[in-house]
């Protein structure tokens, strides 16, 4: 298997086998415009990536309905057009009495033959014909890494792993022919917009782990940034390429490149898109910035990109939908965050109840798969009540309708009305207050051996982890300890490894992009304490480590921006019962700046083997800013 290298006389030459607008996009992408930059390093001028927020403004006056009653959108089957039961009434007509004002529905392209659509002129008239005779947008949906068709470039990973089957991010060919064209033609058809779903169900991993170093893409970046792009091409093996890039400092230059460069295609298949509807909306499940760079290439300020995020299919909203929030605002993101719901997995009342929610506290919400509330609706038995395209066990749609309905009526008065009268966010009441602790001065010696008796440590801070993330007791019974001295920071842990446990094989190498599989750590460090940039470093067991910087950055949500090394020391021990880690970091004014006597920063620990444990209960993911503990340096403990 290869990643079909190209030519190495430059990435250019690839621009010949694309067509029309592609090729003149793919050209413009190479040629950034130079500007006062960081040194010369390995051979790479890492000249600024720059890019303009661009905030949700007014939306288009076309979608003023939008901030008026929210977006309530039903994913369905393509029968809109059908009868509802035994009634007369059409699945469309029900859908919109029940209060849904958006359809989602999906269309495959030819498995063999990826520029055919077999049942476009068939299906996709009637259904918008239906939905816009009641009053439904319509988006039509197409997945994204499943059913591929060569040839086409497979994703290296930045540890060298070549794909069998998932695709290259940034092979221009392969996504304008599996959704970029289908997506201008829907468009041309008359429906409201377009959403890709971006879970990659036919592909060897179900998301990226960082961006691709296939030869399409590293030869890109080397054309543009590279003082003598044929030398390195050849001179670094294929496999190494992720490596070299993170030793010479420039993973994350080539990460924002790589961004720049998602966005600039999507924002092309946007332009084509809205030029046959100046109100076209594109936009994506399952999971926000899957895809590094699909937002901002979607979304402008007024035709924002809408985002259809998974994270609340089973308990409605959270603190990852608040966090999701915050970073679009933070981030000057052009999108709009609509909450999905799992019918299959949630009672009618709850459906109602936490669909009634996400439309308040987000811009909508979103329910999946709604199939089971227009198909066979008096069946309490067989595919309509089974795991996981069906209503709750036993249940009729009906129960479902007899919820909806006055729910999206109570929606409308509550956003017309004064938002004091809304439903508490929930959590808000019932979660534990975060944790704090103090960093003393370092009292005397540490040795970074993995041996915790030196004198330093003695003195030193010491808390307990044995919750979950939902702060549960659960699992084993860790220790950490934490000082600071003029220079450094410096934490220990004890981490027991439960009676029968079979340690995974670690994934060696610094930085490594599954780093998280490891048996170790993770700390999250944020000294403003404010979550607008905070850093991770997971720690193994075998001493490799990961450091990342989160901000709000473009392509940050996912991976961080990998090119800060601080100057860190490790020293583990692990035996059958445990495994001891010691670090030293030092202070740095780039991101841990020494801190002032009295100074608090935001913290965690967090641990993923055995049990999903962390110091402050996160409720949610790991990465939650909001919920970090506090620690504050002082003098004494």
């Amino acid at each position: 298997m290869t990643d079909h290298a190209v030519n190495t006389t430059g990435a250019m030459n690839l621009v010949n086998s694309i067509p029309g607008a592609l090729a003149l996009l793919l050209a413009c992408s190479l040629l950034l415009p130079t500007g006062a930059g960081a040194a010369n390093k390995g051979g790479i001028d890492p000249r600024p990536i720059t890019f303009e927020p661009e905030p949700l403004t007014k939306l288009h006056p076309k979608l003023a309905w939008i901030k008026r009653d929210k977006i309530r959108a039903a994913w369905v089957s393509a029968d809109l057009h059908k009868p509802y039961g035994d009634t007369d009434k059409t699945q469309a007509r029900v859908l919109a009495d029940g209060g849904f004002n958006t359809v989602i529905f999906g269309m495959r392209a030819d498995n063999k033959n990826r520029s055919h659509m077999p049942d476009f002129t068939d299906v996709i008239p009637a259904n918008i014909e239906a939905a816009h005779a009641v009053g439904l947008a319509v988006w039509v949906l197409m997945s994204y890494g499943t059913i591929h068709q060569d040839p086409y470039h497979r994703y290296r990973d930045p540890a060298g792993k070549l794909a069998t089957k998932t695709c290259c991010p940034l092979d221009l060919p392969y996504l304008e022919r599996h959704f970029g064209r289908w997506a201008v033609k829907f468009a041309e058809a008359g429906a409201d917009g377009f959403i890709l779903d971006t879970e990659m169900y036919e592909s060897d991993l179900s998301d990226y782990e960082g961006p691709c170093v296939c030869s399409y893409c590293f030869r890109a970046y080397l054309d543009v940034f590279a003082d003598n792009g044929d030398t390195i091409y050849d001179s670094i093996p294929a496999a190494q390429r992720g490596i070299w890039l993170r030793e010479i400092g420039v993973y994350g230059h080539y990460s924002r490149f790589a961004v720049k460069r998602t966005e600039d295609f999507l924002d092309s298949i946007r332009a084509r898109c809205q030029a046959h509807n100046d109100a076209f909306i594109l936009g994506y499940a399952s999971t926000m910035e899957h895809l590094p760079g699909n937002t901002r290439g979607f979304g402008t300020s007024t035709v924002p990109c809408v985002i259809l995020d998974e994270s609340e299919y089973t308990s409605g909203p959270t603190f990852t939908m608040r966090r999701n929030l915050q970073y679009i605002e933070q981030s000057g993101l052009p999108a709009l965050y609509i909450g999905g719901l799992w019918i299959n997995q949630n009672r009618p009342e709850q459906l109602a109840e936490r669909g009634l929610l996400a439309a308040l506290y987000a811009d909508g919400w979103w329910a999946w798969y709604s199939w089971a509330l227009v198909t066979n609706p008096d069946a309490t038995t067989g595919p309509q009540t089974t795991n996981p395209y069906g209503r709750w066990k036993g249940t009729p749609a009906s129960a479902y309708w007899d919820v909806l309905k006055p729910m999206h009526a109570r929606l409308e008065k509550l956003l017309a009305g004064d938002r004091a009268a809304w439903p508490a966010f929930p959590l808000l009441d019932a979660v534990a207050p975060v944790p704090n602790g103090r960093v003393p001065l370092r009292q005397g010696q540490i040795t970074l051996d993995g041996s915790l008796d030196d004198p330093g440590w003695q003195e030193a801070s010491q808390f307990e982890m044995a919750i979950d993330r939902f702060g549960k007791k659960d699992g084993p019974e860790n220790t950490f300890m934490l000082c600071h001295d003029d220079t450094a920071f410096y934490f220990a842990a004890r981490c027991p490894i439960p009676e029968g446990t079979v340690l995974p094989e670690q994934l060696r190498g610094r930085d490594h992009p599954r780093a998280w599989a490891n048996y170790g750590l993770e700390l999250f460090v944020d000294p403003s304490g404010d979550g607008r940039r905070y850093a991770q470093l997971i720690l193994s067991s075998d001493g490799d480590t990961y450091e990342s910087v989160m901000d709000y950055g473009p392509g940050a949500f996912q991976f961080g921006d990998l090119d800060w090394n601080p100057e860190i020391e490790v020293g583990v021990q692990r035996t059958e019962a445990e495994f001891i880690l010691e670090i030293r970091i030092l202070f740095e004014d780039a991101v841990l700046t020494k801190p002032k006597h009295g100074e608090t920063w935001g913290f965690n620990v967090c641990r993923s083997s055995s049990a999903v444990q962390s110091w402050s209960p996160t409720y949610g993911p790991f990465h939650l800013p909001g919920r970090f503990g506090r620690i504050q340096f002082v003098k004494d403990r």
